[in-house]
Parts: C-alpha cells; sequence; structure tokens
C-alpha cells in the first residue's frame, strides 16, 4: 500500500493504518518520503518499504532524519538491483538488462553494500536479517506476485508461478513450478500443490494436489466433480421438497398395509384345545 501526502492534507479524515510507504510506482519515492509523511502524522509509526537501488540513490536522508530528529524506519530489500528499471529493460529487451544489477567485476557474483553498516556510521540504528526466523521462504525464478498476496515462513514457491489476487499461503507449504492460484485461493499449511495446478477463485487448499491437477470448491476437489455438485446445490430446495414428499407418501402407505386385515387364514389364535 501507498499513501501519500494527500491523505494527510487538513481536514481530512486520517487512515486509522499505520503510515507505510512503498517505491513500487516510481523508484526513491519512499525513502525521502517517508520523513515527510511522519512529520505529518507524528502519532503514528512510519515505514518505507524500498529496494536497496532506491536506498542507494537516497541514503543522504539518513542524515537528514538525524539531523531533524525524525524517527522512521527503512526496510532495505536486498534485490541486488534498481529492480523496477532492470524489470521495465527485461520487459522491452527481450528478457536483457544493461546496467541496472549490482554485482562484482570479477567474479560476476552479486553485489550489495552494508547497509546496516551505512546507517550505523550516520548514527542511525541498523540491523542486518539474513534468514527467517521460521524458516526460509523462496521464490523461483519467473514467478509473477502481485502485491495482494500473503505468504507465510518457510514457503517455497517453484519457477513461473502465478499468484495473484489475494491468495493466501500459510506456512512451511511448497507450491511447484507452473502453478495458477488466483482470486482469493487459499492454501493451508504443510501441504503441497503440485507442478501445474490451476486453481479456481476462492478454492480451499487443505491437502497435498498432485501434479496437473485443476481444482474448485473448499475442500478443494476436481473441478469436474466441483461443477457437477454445483449444479446440483441449485436443485437441493426442489429436491427437498420431493424428498418430503416421497417421505409422506411412504408413511401413508405404511399406515394403510398396517390397518389391512389378513386375507387369509383363521386369524383367532390357536389353543391347546384346538
Amino acid at each position: 500500500m501507498t499513501i501519500g501526502a494527500d491523505s494527510f492534507r487538513p481536514g481530512k479524515p486520517r487512515a486509522r493504518a499505520r503510515v507505510l510507504l512503498g517505491s513500487r510506482d516510481i523508484p526513491h519515492t519512499a525513502v525521502a518520503g517517508v520523513l515527510g509523511a511522519k512529520l505529518a502524522a507524528p502519532d503514528r509509526p512510519a515505514i518505507s518499504v524500498c529496494g536497496d537501488g532506491a536506498f542507494f540513490m537516497h541514503a543522504n536522508v539518513l542524515g537528514t532524519a538525524v539531523e531533524y530528529n525524525i524517527p522512521v524506519v527503512w526496510v532495505v530489500w536486498n534485490n541486488q538491483a534498481y529492480a523496477s528499471i532492470r524489470g521495465l529493460q527485461r520487459g522491452y529487451l527481450d528478457g536483457r538488462e544493461l546496467a541496472t544489477e549490482f554485482r562484482h567485476s570479477d567474479t560476476g557474483e552479486p553485489y550489495s553494500p552494508d547497509f546496516a553498516a551505512m546507517a550505523r556510521s550516520a548514527g542511525v540504528e541498523g540491523v542486518s536479517i539474513d534468514r527467517a526466523a521460521f524458516g526460509e521462504t523462496r521464490i523461483g525464478r519467473g514467478s509473477k506476485i502481485d502485491n495482494l498476496v500473503q505468504i507465510g515462513h518457510a514457503v517455497r514457491v517453484g519457477r513461473n508461478a502465478l499468484l495473484a489476487a489475494q491468495v493466501g499461503i500459510a506456512g512451511s507449504t511448497t507450491i511447484e513450478a507452473d502453478v495458477v492460484l488466483a482470486g482469493q485461493v487459499g492454501v493451508n499449511a504443510h501441504v503441497t500443490v503440485g507442478k501445474g495446478t490451476r486453481a479456481t477463485g476462492q478454492t480451499g487448499i487443505t491437502n497435498t494436489v498432485p501434479a496437473g491437477s485443476f481444482i474448485s470448491g473448499l475442500p478443494a476437489i476436481d473441478n469436474r466433480a466441483w461443477r457437477k455438485a454445483a449444479t446440483s446445490f441449485r436443485m437441493l430446495p426442489v429436491l427437498r421438497k420431493r424428498v418430503a414428499a416421497l417421505e409422506r407418501r411412504l408413511a401413508e402407505l405404511e399406515g394403510k398395509t398396517e390397518e389391512r386385515p389378513e386375507e387369509t387364514g383363521d386369524s383367532r389364535p390357536e389353543t391347546e384345545d384346538d
């Protein structure tokens, strides 16, 4: 979510959420913008979520924060690139990029400065997080994830997966390659969604799904079975009335059978004298 300065105009109701700025639209905006957001809303925490490329462009904000005593938080992703520009290059240049990735000239290995040390040198508290507390979450190359997706701890997402539109994935789950989840799909913890699986909107995946599945519903079942069930759901009121009528008719028939006298034989009880 990006909250601009317009959200804090005098007389305009303030959002109840924290001030959270992102650099998704224009690189570097959130790096410095968070200072203004904090000044506009001093009673709330202000957090800037930005890439290392954006922070690299405007690292002087550290000095400004200290100079004017503006308490904000920068969360700097270690993606080792001017990532938004790199994404545009790859999109327009058939996957190629030019001078947007940070690499060692000798080895070609990815490079990133120690931003925590940079912060401390300016008098700002700086810490580095090199691993998750509950296991690393890894996203495979080529996977696409929009900004309304929640991914838990220790999740593995394979290559070329597509996760969009309020998908939620619980912890310790494996999403294999080429999986497509969109439209409020939920995935339970500790399950595996097999390669190439597709799930329709609002599917709830509670158990491991084999590769190549096409699933729907809650709990998730084969899409063809779900479509038949969905058709039957619409007929339930009519079927319920029919069953109730059949039960009444059956009760009437059983009652008539009990009242009918025997057609043959003597109905008088036998005795020893007989």
